[in-house]
Parts: structure tokens; C-alpha cells; sequence
């Protein structure tokens, strides 16, 4: 049984609550010929899907990325124009407000924003002359 090749083309209809996981799409991606200029479209969409789940707007449950991301990668000569600095400062926001709750126990983004942002603009001291 072949694989859907253009799930991650055509226009969704999906309910909000399907997630593909990541090593599924991974595995489209890998198995994708790359012979055709829409073969290498498909293989860079699906890659470029992985690293908007897995890297950029990540969750607690790193195995899957969210379908809302799905339409951004319809019309390839529009990525380029979206601000997606802007759209993971927002995303690293959300999860710190709602990490601030006393009722809530763990943090819901990727951390490597924060940590770039601190290691910038945190003075590290030099303890070394203490020893």
C-alpha cells in the first residue's frame, strides 16, 4: 500500500484534534523518490513540517506537530513572507504564561528561545578566579 504523497499538499478538512506524528511523516519524507521537482516539493514540505513539530513550536508530547501548520506550507512562494520569529516568540509567550500557574507543572514549548535569549543577554560571571 502506497503511502498518501499528497497529504501534506491538498487543502485539509481535519478535525483540530489530529496530530500526525512525527515519525509518520518522517517516513513519507524518507521514502519520497525525489525524481521530480514535485517529489522534492513534497520531501521539503514534510521536512520542513518536522522542524515547525519538533523544533520551533513544540510541545510536551514531542512525537507529534500540530495540523494547524499544515495549510502554511501550501503555497511555497509565501513562506518566505511569514514571520516565523515572530509567530515562535508568541508560542514561547503563551507557554510561559501558562507555566505560571500554580496549577501547573510542566513547561509546553521548546526551551532553546529561552536559553538563546538568556545566554544573550544574562552577564555570566567568571568564577574561575575563586578557585
Amino acid at each position: 500500500m502506497q503511502p498518501n504523497r499528497n497529504l501534506l499538499v491538498r487543502k485539509l478538512d481535519l478535525p483540530q484534534t489530529w496530530n500526525p506524528m512525527l515519525g509518520w511523516v518522517r517516513r513519507i519524507r524518507d521514502a519520497e523518490p525525489l525524481d521530480t521537482e514535485e517529489s522534492i516539493g513534497r520531501y521539503v514540505r514534510c521536512h520542513i513540517f518536522c522542524l515547525l513539530g519538533s523544533t520551533l513550536f513544540t510541545d510536551k508530547l514531542t512525537a507529534y506537530a500540530h495540523a494547524k501548520y499544515l495549510p502554511l506550507l501550501r503555497d511555497f512562494e509565501q513562506i518566505h513572507t511569514y514571520s516565523w520569529g515572530s509567530a515562535c516568540l508568541a508560542h514561547l509567550y503563551r507557554a510561559l504564561c501558562r507555566a505560571s500557574r500554580y496549577d501547573t507543572k510542566e513547561l509546553n514549548a521548546s526551551l532553546n528561545l529561552l536559553f538563546v535569549w538568556a545566554w544573550e543577554r544574562i552577564p555570566v560571571q567568571n568564577f574561575a578566579h575563586f578557585h
